[in-house]
């Protein structure tokens, strides 16, 4: 499977939510979605957290413990709804392999950060990664 994926998910109130998502083989994604023809700003948000993969399914964990769920067709991920089941919907659910770079988008993270002898970590509460002051 293809570790980045990318596409226009359908959205109530816009044109379409442009939506990235990135897994990294740590088992931690990030997302990064814009909002097309949003009249409020900001309009582009990232979000990060956990995935995992079950017998037909990928479920991935924000940082504040939400699941959602995708499910493998081809090479490409359709969304599932929030309880993992198929979207019954005449709208586009899916996301296509892509070639990118992780988003800029900045976002907030939760952790702890320790700064000691000139040396700086952050550990991140939703991944467990660390990061060094260096990074």
């Amino acid at each position: 499977m293809p570790q980045s994926w990318r596409g226009v998910l359908p959205c109530a109130d816009c044109e379409g939510i442009e939506t990235s998502l990135f897994l990294e083989k740590d088992g931690t994604w990030v997302m990064n979605e814009r909002y097309l023809g949003a009249r409020e700003e900001p309009s582009s948000f990232a979000s990060y957290g956990t995935w995992a993969r079950t017998a037909d399914k990928l479920v991935l964990t924000d940082s504040k413990g939400e699941k959602s769920y995708y499910r493998a067709k081809g090479d490409a991920l359709e969304m599932l709804d929030r309880e993992g089941n198929p979207i019954e919907s005449q709208f586009n659910y899916t996301l296509e392999p892509a070639q990118s770079s992780l988003p800029m988008t900045p976002m907030t993270l939760r952790g702890m950060y320790f700064y000691m002898a000139d040396a700086a970590t952050f550990t991140d509460c939703a991944t467990g990664k660390t990061f060094h002051g260096s990074e």
